[in-house]
């Protein structure tokens, strides 16, 4: 029995939005942006890095040649909720510009400039961060995760089906690679219409290189220290290349990675960052990297993460329990660096942190008893 095409997609819409829950799935953690064909485009014109999970974005691709809008026809959960508001529409077609080639070209344009910011234009993107809701976060910052299926579904409603058919860059790519098929396999001279898709297409581009460089100007990187993930780019790289998924911070097991409120940059806004309030980056873990498809972590092991340094422990020592001569090593027995050593002077003790060795994971600030050591930033970072 040959299944449908509808038929799969409720089932991949179904998997999903499984996959988009808050639960703990470990690397499968929002594992449907890295379906995205679009998303790897973006990143990869960006020279992030490349992973093994990029491979699916690549496939999907291959499969859009074989078969015109597959992704669309068998996979995108955005899909089943764009043809589900479009019945809500008192139109039965909407009138509404076709703009998903030229927001393709737009978007990859800008991010050969090192800014795949058009990436939250993606919709599985759209459709796992609608799951922030969710999210015991701040309220107005879900709002904004969220927004974007919001916009998707009235635009549907007013205009029916005009994201899947005339806004949705994935779409447009999809179109853009079949075009290109059936130029090759059956080529012929360019029409008015081609003509007119030309121009449209070459005002996308200059906007999208005016725009690239543009944003690249107006990047500064102010003087505020922001704890990143391990594996983070460098400071104005990883503002400017993370696409604000959440991934990491979903996957976090201990939920320190949270969102940036910091308004006086837009590229800070929104981005992960690390607060040692509650716990501490365990040694173990590599989960915010393994989970990043946009590679503005860099996905790395054990023995790498030693070597990726995202703060300094700093201790009090007038106030250390040891240098009152009370009995106490906590910070050096829960480091996993060995970056703490007990030291004596003129007969007391006292704990030393060695710089080239701590990473800053925060363990020693969370285990200390009297609370005097705080993690500090190794350099001056935005």
């Amino acid at each position: 029995m040959r299944l449908k095409a509808k038929n799969i997609r409720y089932f991949s819409f179904v998997v999903a939005v499984i996959i988009a829950l808050p639960l703990p799935l470990g690397i499968f953690t929002g594992f449907y942006i890295w379906l995205s064909p679009y998303v790897f485009l973006n990143s990869f014109l960006a020279k992030t890095g490349f992973t093994l999970f990029n491979l699916l974005g690549i496939i999907f691709l291959f499969l859009a040649v074989y078969r015109h809008r597959w992704i669309c026809r068998y996979a995108c959960p955005m899909g089943v909720i764009c043809d589900t508001s479009s019945k809500f529409s008192k139109k039965k077609k909407g009138k509404f510009p076709r703009l998903n080639k030229s927001i393709l070209i737009l978007a990859l344009l800008i991010s050969l400039f090192g800014l795949p910011i058009l990436s939250v234009l993606d919709p599985f993107y759209i459709f796992n961060n609608f799951f922030e809701v969710l999210s015991p976060e701040i309220a107005l910052l879900v709002f904004l995760q969220i927004s974007g299926l919001i916009v998707v579904i009235l635009l549907n409603v007013i205009f029916p089906h005009s994201w899947c058919t005339k806004i949705c860059p994935l779409g447009g790519l999809q179109e853009i690679v079949t075009d290109i098929k059936k130029s090759v396999i059956h080529p012929k001279k360019t029409d008015q219409k081609g003509m007119i898709l030309s121009r449209r297409f070459l005002i996308s581009g200059l906007a999208g290189l005016g725009l690239g460089l543009a944003f690249r100007k107006l990047i500064s990187v102010p003087k505020i220290k922001k704890f990143r993930p391990p594996g983070a780019l460098a400071e104005e790289d990883f503002t400017t290349t993370c696409i604000r998924c959440g991934n990491c911070i979903k996957a976090c097991p201990t939920k320190i990675i949270q969102l940036s409120v910091e308004t006086s940059n837009p590229f800070l806004f929104l981005a992960p960052e690390i607060g040692f309030d509650k716990s501490y980056c365990l040694p173990e873990c590599t989960l915010c990297g393994d989970v990043c498809p946009s590679n503005a972590i860099s996905k790395f092991n054990f023995e790498k993460k030693k070597e990726l340094f995202i703060g300094t422990a700093k201790i009090n020592l007038k106030n250390c329990l040891l240098t009152q001569n009370k009995e106490c090593d906590r910070c050096k027995f829960y480091c996993a660096y060995n970056a703490v050593q007990i030291n004596s002077k003129n007969i007391k003790s006292f704990p030393e942190i060695d710089a080239e060795k701590c990473v800053g994971c925060g363990a020693c600030k969370i285990v200390c008893p009297e609370q005097v050591i705080e993690i500090v930033a190794t350099e001056v970072v935005a």
